[in-house]
């Protein structure tokens, strides 16, 4: 029995005509997204555990990279690799909450604790669902200056 007849389950089973047009897109979508968890750099920093902060059942919360030179930067980030908060579960979503509220402690415990925080979620140029935790002090720039400052020049683009 070859591969064909393995998937179809049957020797005799004729192909429909304009089956392969009808699959081909799916099977193309899900090859790009094996092909985006292999080369993530999300997922490749949740294989070797570095800077994590906490985590939840479905959340990470990590530290962001020390050239950001921001204290108290951090990312929260989907343990497995969606690319759309609607794909979500409710669990997952309530787990969102849970780190949310670490991340938070966190902030609480540094140096000098913030004025506020601020948050941005846009994962297009990582398209792994995460979230910036971003740290403002009294000497920082308000708005969305700061954010882009911090996340870098990119981050207006996606917008």
């Amino acid at each position: 029995m070859g591969w064909a007849e393995a998937a179809t389950g049957s020797k005799n089973r004729k192909r429909k005509k304009g089956s392969f047009k009808k699959w081909f897109p799916l099977v193309l979508k899900v090859s790009e997204h094996i092909n985006q968890m292999i080369t993530c750099p999300i997922c490749e920093a949740h294989k070797i555990g570095k800077d994590i902060i906490a985590q939840t059942e479905h959340w990470i919360l990590r530290k962001a990279p020390e050239d950001k030179n921001l204290n108290g930067y951090c990312y929260l980030e989907s343990k497995k690799h969606v690319e759309n908060w609607q794909l979500l579960s409710l669990e997952e979503c309530q787990d969102f909450g849970n780190i949310l509220h670490k991340g938070l402690e966190a902030s609480l415990v540094l140096p000098s604790s913030p004025d506020k925080v601020y948050f941005a979620a846009i994962a297009e140029a990582v398209p792994h669902l995460h979230m910036h935790l971003v740290p403002r002090y009294q000497n920082h720039s308000k708005g969305i200056g700061h954010l882009e400052q911090a996340l870098g020049p990119g981050f207006l683009k996606a917008l």
